[in-house]
């Protein structure tokens, strides 16, 4: 096979003009060069690319994690961790998550909602638990909206707290309309921004 190039136009001149079939023409001068089996550079390459591959595969990876010998301490990319600190951590991360959630629910009632959520994780009662659809592609969908699941009931909660009678923090109702309520945006910046 060879290839001619002269300015704009190329022109491939094959062994076997006379046959007009491609499949005969790739068989008699391509596929030598592109499939395993016979001797050709892309072969060559073919055989050096499997054995640095079954090479690579078989090398264990450098581990992003490293215990101590004393399992005192371990390091997560060379950063240097004690196990007792990890663990007072961790309660301490759940203690703040805990005093920001009150923030944010500003009074709003959620004994009944951590018992569903208590009910879901208990791993005695299977029939308690939520259920969630990964292949799901609803717009919208997720195991808190699920009917099967009980958290859809709690879907307004926080919304209907700011708006009852007794809480005037971010919504009064509107004297002039009743059924309506005068929303207050700077106490929701406000908020906002307690968080940032």
């Amino acid at each position: 096979m060879s290839i001619l190039c002269s300015g704009t136009s190329s022109q491939i001149s094959l062994s076997n003009p006379t046959t007009n079939s491609r499949l005969s023409i790739y068989r008699s001068d391509i596929q030598q060069y592109l499939t395993e089996g016979q001797h050709s550079t892309f072969t060559s390459l073919r055989s050096a690319f499997h054995l640095i591959a079954s090479l690579a595969f078989k090398e264990p990876g450098i581990p992003r994690f490293l215990m101590s010998p004393d399992h005192k301490s371990f390091t997560i990319d060379g950063h240097p961790i004690l196990m007792e600190a990890y663990f007072h951590n961790i309660h301490h991360v759940i203690e703040i998550a805990e005093k920001q959630l009150l923030v944010v629910l500003r009074g709003c009632p959620v004994d009944d909602v951590e018992e569903v959520i208590k009910k879901t994780l208990d791993t005695s009662d299977p029939s308690g638990w939520a259920r969630d659809r990964p292949r799901e592609d609803k717009e919208g969908y997720s195991f808190l909206t699920d009917p099967e699941n009980p958290f859809h009931h709690f879907k307004y909660r926080l919304i209907e707290h700011f708006l009852a009678d007794d809480n005037e923090e971010f919504a009064v109702p509107d004297p002039l309309c009743s059924g309506m309520e005068i929303w207050k945006p700077r106490k929701w910046i406000q908020c906002e921004m307690s968080f940032t």
